[in-house]
């Protein structure tokens, strides 16, 4: 019932959430077969995780007589021809990267590492981590590589928890300290920037 509870608060706060939705009912329904769990109970429960997003859809449906309102206005920040579109689009800007600026709107190299980096972060981490959390990580990298540019990558990126996990577990002493002392660095970099309104993606 937890899980089931923070499946739905991730519904509504981001919509990547929504591909966690495949994770829970995965392992919901091997928790029937394997009869750790009643099949009438899961039924109850599976329905839990889509009403605070279904009540969010009517919230914009009374609003702005359009359930989807909130698809529509990220599509105008992304607008995407085609459903392959956008990762079509991602594979062209990765191919790019010598030729993208270090940082910029859309495309730029500090997005495209950010995808390397989480993969390789990934692969280093899949016999360390619970398969379950392995995949949150996993799919966390891979849905927005299939619903919108690179644009802000990184962000998207600071919510994927296994992976802070399996550095905390593995970066210690003077390795944790230089990461620390870089992390504070850049931060302080950079708040020069997005204090003055500047674009940090």
């Amino acid at each position: 019932m937890c899980a089931c509870a923070l499946l739905a608060l991730l519904c509504v706060t981001r919509p990547n959430g929504i591909m966690m939705g495949a994770i829970f009912l995965y392992y919901l329904l091997k928790s029937v077969r394997k009869a750790d769990i009643r099949l009438s109970t899961a039924a109850l429960i599976a329905p839990y995780a889509a009403l605070p997003f279904l009540a969010w859809c009517g919230f914009c449906l009374l609003q702005r007589q359009d359930p989807l309102y909130w698809a529509h206005v990220q599509s105008q920040w992304f607008q995407s021809t085609a459903i392959y579109y956008p990762l079509q689009h991602n594979i062209s800007t990765i191919l790019s990267f010598f030729q993208l600026p270090l940082h910029s709107f859309h495309k730029s190299k500090i997005d495209v590492s950010a995808i390397f980096l989480t993969l390789l972060l990934l692969l280093l981490s899949w016999t360390f981590l619970p398969r379950q959390l392995w995949l949150i990580s996993f799919l966390l990298w891979i849905t927005p590589l299939f619903t919108k540019d690179p644009q802000s990558y990184t962000r998207f990126q600071t919510v994927s928890f296994p992976l802070f996990v399996y550095l905390g577990a593995h970066i210690k002493g003077r390795e944790y300290l230089l990461l620390c002392g870089l992390f504070l660095s850049l931060l302080l970099a950079v708040a020069l920037y997005f204090v003055n309104w500047d674009w940090i993606g």
